[in-house]
């Protein structure tokens, strides 16, 4: 028996799409001490085949994190900020965020506030998509992930396999 260190590798199922269509027996998987992402497909009796897998720089990872952490459903922008801005969140560091950006929003410099996660985001939308799954804004709210459909995925950049040749 292989012993499964959740701590390092945390693994979520795969959200559903537009239609609510789970994709059985699909996992994401984290790799933390590396910094990757696996999209594993598991079939009963034969074990798990790793159908992709992107990687992420130190600054995108803790953001990738907190989105997974609360999938299926949304992840607030104060959450989203605290992982940007320390690398790890806790509730004293979203309660900083939080106060951080309404201060920002009331001085109306809220968008350039949010302007590098957002560029963090963007580029992890690129990465994710190459797994059909992106991070899609909640305007005023934060970000969920949601999964995308090939088409959209290479609108996003992703080759579909068949275009290599």
């Amino acid at each position: 028996m292989i012993d499964y260190d959740e701590t390092r590798f945390p693994r979520y199922p795969v959200p559903a799409d537009d239609s609510f269509e789970e994709m059985p027996n699909h996992w994401f998987v984290f790799d933390r001490q590396e910094r990757t992402l696996a999209l594993l497909r598991c079939v009963e009796g034969h074990g798990c085949f790793m159908i992709g897998q992107v990687s992420f720089t130190l600054v995108e990872f803790p953001v990738v994190s907190e989105l997974f952490a609360n999938a299926p459903w949304h992840s607030p922008a104060e959450r989203l900020y605290a992982a940007f801005q320390f690398g790890s969140v806790t509730e004293k560091r979203v309660e900083q965020s939080r106060d951080y950006l309404l201060k920002a929003a009331k001085e109306g410099v809220y968008d350039l506030e949010l302007r590098p996660l957002r560029n963090v985001l963007s580029r992890v939308r690129l990465k994710l998509s190459q797994l059909e799954i992106a991070p899609v804004s909640i305007i005023g709210t934060g970000y969920m992930l949601r999964r995308i459909t090939p088409i959209t995925a290479t609108l996003y950049g992703r080759k579909r396999a068949h275009e290599d040749e």
